[in-house]
């Protein structure tokens, strides 16, 4: 179970709205408060993959929310991947599938002082960061991100992330969370994965004489 601010324990409770994103089959399923599922193709207008808008789309339209107007900073999804599903272990075959449930209330983590942040927006822009007290820019550090990916993201994200992180000293103990935010003007998006972590400096490594 995760732990909040000052060592309490994280109650995450589910709104009753799953959505799951598999990459395999090109759709999406959405479950709301225990009905029959409903399924959708990916809308990829002849592109080879899921783009990172439409997942916002439908991220948009699981929660009946108008994805052209600004919106979705208190609506947080659980991802319900196995965190070791993202690791370096499987870096080369990343999960196919995405499984999220819509939570309660608001961020869990909120006053989390040590943490990872992956987000990438409408631009195809996307950034990993370190958080946490006496990080080198003053709160945080850059772990990595690109500047021209607008292929669907959080898979391969968290996954580098992790990795990155890890070389730096962090190391996640609780499951991510993320928020699909739209606005402020029509079709610009950003996409944060926010998950809690732990922090010791590397170990300083020394060469192996031969």
């Amino acid at each position: 179970m995760p732990f909040g601010r000052k060592g309490k324990r994280l109650i995450m409770e589910h709104a009753g709205v799953y959505l799951t994103v598999d990459l395999g089959k090109e759709e999406f399923t959405l479950t709301v408060d225990g009905s029959i599922p409903k399924t959708a193709p990916f809308p990829t207008d002849g592109k080879w993959t899921l783009s990172n808008r439409d997942f916002v789309g439908a991220i948009c339209s699981a929660t009946n929310r108008d994805p052209h107007i600004t919106g979705g900073h208190d609506e947080w999804w659980l991802i319900l991947n196995d965190v070791k599903e993202f690791s370096k272990r499987y870096r080369d075959r990343h999960p196919d599938v995405l499984r999220l449930a819509l939570l309660s209330g608001s961020n869990p983590y909120e006053g989390m002082d040590t943490y990872l942040k992956s987000y990438f927006d409408h631009s195809g822009k996307s950034d990993d960061e370190g958080y946490r007290p006496g990080a080198r820019y003053g709160h945080y550090e850059w772990l990595g991100g690109s500047v021209s990916d607008e292929d669907f993201d959080v898979l391969s994200s968290i996954g580098s992330i992790i990795d990155s992180g890890k070389e730096e000293g962090y190391k996640v103990i609780g499951p991510w969370v993320l928020r699909a935010m739209t606005g402020p003007k029509d079709g610009e998006f950003i996409v944060e994965s926010i998950a809690p972590a732990t922090f010791k400096l590397p170990r300083i490594k020394t060469p192996k004489w031969s």
